[in-house]
């Protein structure tokens, strides 16, 4: 028989044969992306030759890691399934083996690679704070925005806020009219928000926009603040001349 080493894009797995033997171990992780410093959480599942769990096993099985990553140790498995959470603080590539000390006829050559990437970190094009300008009031003055992901791992976008009447997406929803930033951002690349200024008085306004995003390790957030002045419109009037 063989056993297959199941894992999701974010982690790849070879094949190998393997002795004929009544069960295998087989091995997967779940979490997206695979930051550093955010675990991922491993499964070893006792499967038959079929690939069916095998719900009868209950035993335990040494985990151990390559590079800089934590999380090796014993894990126990019930019903077949055992989980365990891996790190890594270093952006590397590790491969995760097990080794099985009991007396059954078990084929524990499963591997298992984990590449860890730099969590993402967003960052907003434009001055600090960004200002519009001086915009008469009851007019509007757009501008592009490039939001760039500076890391490695997937930025997750999960909303915009801080925005108001006076500043807000061109077209009136995210990501504006010349925008196209999606749901998320892949590491090293960039995306585009529309915003404009409509001011609604001569005065100097300002709002602190904050793009929300999960890094691949937490919730964060990267913040500017755009400003803008509001003048009272010109208006031409037509006198009659001297007489």
């Amino acid at each position: 028989m063989s056993w297959k080493s199941a894992a999701s894009a974010i982690a790849t797995g070879g094949e190998t044969s393997a002795v004929q033997v009544a069960t295998a171990f087989t091995l997967s992780v779940a979490g997206s992306p695979v930051a550093t410093g955010g675990p991922v959480i491993l499964t070893i599942q006792a499967v038959d030759s079929g690939g069916q769990t095998v719900t009868s096993y209950a035993g335990s099985v040494d985990v151990a890691l390559t590079g800089s990553a934590t999380g090796a140790g014993t894990v126990t498995l019930a019903s077949g399934i055992g989980t365990a959470p891996i790190g890594d603080a270093v952006a590397e590539a590790i491969t995760v083996s097990l080794l099985y000390s009991g007396t059954e006829s078990i084929d524990d050559s499963a591997t298992l690679v984990i590449t860890f990437l730099s969590p993402a970190v967003i960052t907003i094009s434009g001055g600090a704070p960004f200002n519009f300008g001086t915009v008469p009031i009851s007019s509007s003055a757009p501008n592009s925005f490039t939001l760039s992901n500076t890391g490695a791992a997937e930025a997750v976008l999960s909303g915009y806020t801080g925005l108001d009447s006076r500043f807000a997406f061109t077209g009136g929803s995210a990501p504006g009219t010349a925008g196209d930033c999606g749901a998320s951002l892949a590491g090293g690349a960039t995306c585009v928000i529309d915003l404009s200024y409509l001011p609604d008085a001569a005065v100097l306004q300002s709002v602190t926009l904050s793009v929300d995003y999960h890094s691949g390790v937490a919730p964060t957030s990267t913040t500017r603040v755009l400003q803008g002045t509001g003048i009272a419109p010109a208006y031409l009037t037509i006198s009659d001349g001297a007489t």
